[in-house]
């Protein structure tokens, strides 16, 4: 509706009586507040875009509502609490952006429901527990940003399974163990950050490429 512009105050829950609205971006403003339960009366929307204000709570469970959505982006706020489990029926999902918020609590195996989903950013948030093995079934993913947490425990050797991603970032976190094989040989990889973790195993020459 209006971007990259100076609206502040709240969200108000009257927006919820727009229920044909298939396209929302509020993006880049100075709202705060809560996102309103109401919201999940939104069926028919295909972008939300949030991403870039004050909004502060949790995410409420009737976002599963939203099952024609296909672009959620919620980053640079001040989100807080856990996910609810209901993201898991955006099933035609394709880019959820989560990162620079306060979210806690484990990452949901839900994630692997969503078979459509190409990027997945939930970085510079308070995530805990281990890398769930269901996003190894993200087919379609190609950029999967995950750094700047306090993930946990080996990484799934699942991942090596995403033969699309370009882009994959676990750094800053407190994972352990062999780093996957599998991962080193995905073919597209153009970014691969896994830095400041406690990973074993050695880097494969071949992986190795010098400077011309």
């Amino acid at each position: 509706i209006t971007d990259d512009n100076t609206v502040e105050g709240t969200l108000p829950r009257e927006f919820a009586l727009l229920t044909g609205l298939e396209r929302l971006d509020l993006s880049l403003n100075s709202i705060s507040g809560t996102l309103p339960t109401e919201f999940g009366r939104f069926t028919l929307l295909d972008t939300l875009n949030l991403f870039d204000n004050r909004l502060t709570g949790a995410v409420p469970s009737e976002i599963g509502f939203m099952t024609r959505l296909r672009r959620l982006d919620l980053k640079d706020n001040r989100f807080n609490g856990t996910l609810p489990t209901a993201l898991g029926q955006l099933t035609r999902i394709s880019s959820v952006m989560l990162d620079k918020n306060e979210f806690t609590g484990t990452l949901l195996t839900e994630f692997g429901r969503m078979s459509s989903l190409s990027v997945l950013m939930v970085s510079k948030n308070q995530f805990t527990g281990t890398v769930p093995s269901e996003l190894g079934l993200l087919t379609k993913l190609s950029i999967l940003e995950m750094h700047t947490n306090i993930f946990q425990g080996t990484l799934p050797s699942r991942i090596g399974m995403l033969s699309g991603l370009a882009t994959f970032t676990v750094n800053k976190n407190k994972l352990s163990g062999r780093f996957p094989d599998a991962v080193w040989a995905l073919e597209n990889i153009e970014i691969l950050d896994i830095d400041h973790n406690q990973f074993t195993g050695t880097l494969p020459s071949d992986r190795l490429v010098m400077p011309q």
